[in-house]
């Protein structure tokens, strides 16, 4: 089963051409490297998103929907960078917080904000993983809060690094059945 529907935080399957029923499974570079129109193209399906070693600079906040999964080659040979045009309202990844989502990971990369804005902020859902994801130069960063009064439930943080944030490592408000486990935190306040 896939990470986004079983217990642990295990490989996806490689990424490959699969049909137009079921969970996709899609490489970046066959959208020219823009995360967000890969995100898109299995928002009704469902699946997973690769995206290979190097860096990806963002100008927008990345939407994770239901039943997905977003990883790289690892902390460091993955990274995504804000380098403008997030306001400090907004975050580097996020969800579509008022619809809810259910079943969202993220794991094996980089995370580096613009130091203005949330690096990672999940709100209003319920199962899924951050795993092995580094999140930098952030106000937060890793968020999981609430909206519409909806918290993140059954949620899990494993294996993680937050790094120079201003405010908050990670910060929890609103949830139940939530696990952070072996994560190191170096704030760095300003």
């Amino acid at each position: 089963s896939s990470p986004a529907s079983s217990g642990s935080p295990a490989s996806s399957p490689a990424p490959s051409a699969s049909s137009n029923t079921g969970p996709q499974n899609v490489d970046v570079r066959n959208f020219n490297n823009d995360i967000q129109a890969a995100l898109d193209s299995i928002k009704q399906t469902g699946g997973s998103v690769y995206l290979p070693e190097r860096t990806y600079q963002v100008t927008k906040k990345i939407r994770l929907f239901s039943n997905t999964t977003l990883f790289g080659d690892g902390i460091d040979k993955t990274r995504i960078e804000a380098i403008s045009g997030l306001s400090a309202t907004d975050s580097v990844i996020g969800n579509d917080s008022n619809a809810g989502q259910t079943n969202v990971v993220l794991r094996d990369m980089t995370v580096v904000g613009n130091g203005n804005s949330d690096v990672i902020r999940l709100r209003n859902l319920n199962k899924g993983f951050i795993y092995k994801v580094k999140a930098e130069n952030a106000t937060t960063g890793i968020f999981l809060g609430f909206q519409n009064d909806k918290g993140v439930n059954n949620f899990r943080i494993s294996e993680c690094q937050v790094n120079r944030t201003r405010e908050n490592g990670i910060l929890m408000t609103m949830g139940e059945n939530n696990v952070i486990d072996k994560c190191s935190m170096d704030a760095e306040c300003s």
